[in-house]
């Protein structure tokens, strides 16, 4: 009698701890599952603003774009919507934010090019030349180019990169 009863405490106490180790085993993978969650959401969130800046950047290019088309025959006109347009590429948002014309004239086509700097290094070269070197490594430096098909007057942009 005496064996049959130690035999049930014996049980009884080995099913208690058995049940504390599941619980302890249940909260460490609860808590690395969190952990991964909390990571993927700070990843999304990066990438939500790589993604708002590329648009705020677009929203530029297209801006001066339109401001160069309504009247590409006026040099002192396109001066300054380029100046206007540049403050406002510092002002958007972007991260160091640059603005960009190139004067390589093929057929009235210019290439306007707005540069910041990215958050994470990316092994993508951006191929304009626009903002090179003022980011750090060419990993961070992310641009957005639109060619435009007008008469611009000569001097806008003339010697290279404005």
């Amino acid at each position: 009698m005496t064996r049959g009863l130690h035999n049930r405490f014996s049980r009884h106490w080995f099913a208690r701890g058995f049940t504390l180790i599941e619980v302890l085993v249940s909260l460490l993978i609860f808590s690395i599952g969190l952990l991964g969650y909390i990571s993927l959401g700070s990843m999304v969130q990066a990438r939500q603003l790589e993604i708002t800046q590329r648009l705020y950047a677009l929203q530029q290019v297209d801006l001066l774009a339109a401001q160069l088309a309504a009247n590409p025959q006026d040099r002192q006109q396109a001066e300054n919507a380029f100046n206007q347009w540049n403050l406002s590429v510092h002002n958007s948002g972007l991260v160091n934010g640059r603005g960009c014309i190139d004067d390589a004239v093929v057929n009235d086509s210019y290439t306007v090019t707005v540069a910041w700097q990215g958050l994470s290094e990316t092994s993508e070269q951006p191929l304009s030349a626009c903002g090179a070197g003022e980011y750090g490594a060419d990993g961070l430096r992310r641009i957005v180019s639109r060619s435009i098909y007008i008469s611009m007057p000569a001097s806008l942009g003339s010697g290279g990169n404005k």
